[in-house]
């Protein structure tokens, strides 16, 4: 039985680690049925084509200014020099001292989650920067996700557009979101887009609809543009 839980273990983690890029989809689709082949419920968002009912947003921004922001959320070809993916663009410019951009899918009984169900789910996505090593942007601009049952959208309070869940703060996790680390490359201090991975564990509990949504954005902390790429998303779920 043991063996069997390893062997399972390590199918996860081989399916997890394969690359979104378009020269590969046919593989990918493969993957993906083997993904949905241990538990209906379990995604991979490749986005080769759309968004795949990803919807993005922003927050942490005042009413009155935020064309000064330059956002812009799009399905988008992803700059990185060796691949050939595609992923959700986020871009904004903080203009003062926080901003925050973040992509949401909601998944549902459709999607084969059950209501008022509790879940464990391993989160992983890639995210392409081209931000320097050991950049004042990059290191002060913070990746954050999350697995909730309710849907984050962004609210109006005492003139900002803020976020309905409590993704923390900067660096601070928040009972919602983890932080996971930042968005400055590991190795590289040119302005070309790399892929960093970025993965987690969550629970999670179904509301009464079967409903819960993923969500995975980046804190600003650093005036400046931030343009950045989500791409290879997927989630795992097992009963907790």
């Amino acid at each position: 039985m043991k063996d069997v839980k390893w062997i399972f273990i390590v199918s996860l983690i081989l399916l997890l680690t394969c690359s979104c890029s378009s020269q590969n989809a046919q593989i990918e689709k493969l993957n993906y049925e083997s993904i949905k082949s241990l538990n209906p419920a379990n995604k991979l968002f490749c986005l080769l084509n759309d968004s795949e009912g990803w919807e993005g947003d922003f927050a942490d921004l005042p009413l009155d200014n935020e064309d000064n922001y330059e956002l812009e959320f799009k399905h988008s070809l992803v700059p990185v020099r060796e691949d050939s993916a595609n992923g959700l663009m986020l871009k904004g410019y903080n203009r003062k001292d926080s901003l925050f951009m973040y992509i949401t899918k909601k998944l549902t009984k459709n999607d084969d989650l059950k209501a008022n169900t509790k879940y464990k789910a391993r989160l992983s996505f890639q995210v392409a920067t081209n931000q320097p090593t050991e950049g004042l942007l990059g290191e002060n601009t913070y990746v954050k996700a999350g697995i909730v049952n309710i849907k984050p959208e962004k609210i109006v309070q005492e003139g900002f557009y803020r976020i309905n869940i409590d993704k923390g703060s900067k660096v601070v996790s928040g009972t919602d979101m983890r932080t996971l680390g930042n968005i400055a490359k590991v190795d590289s201090r040119d302005k070309a887009y790399q892929f960093k991975s970025f993965e987690s564990i969550y629970e999670v509990e179904t509301n009464d609809g079967g409903e819960a949504f993923i969500i995975i954005g980046v804190d600003s902390n650093y005036k400046g543009l931030t343009n950045i790429y989500i791409t290879n998303i997927r989630v795992i779920f097992t009963y907790k």
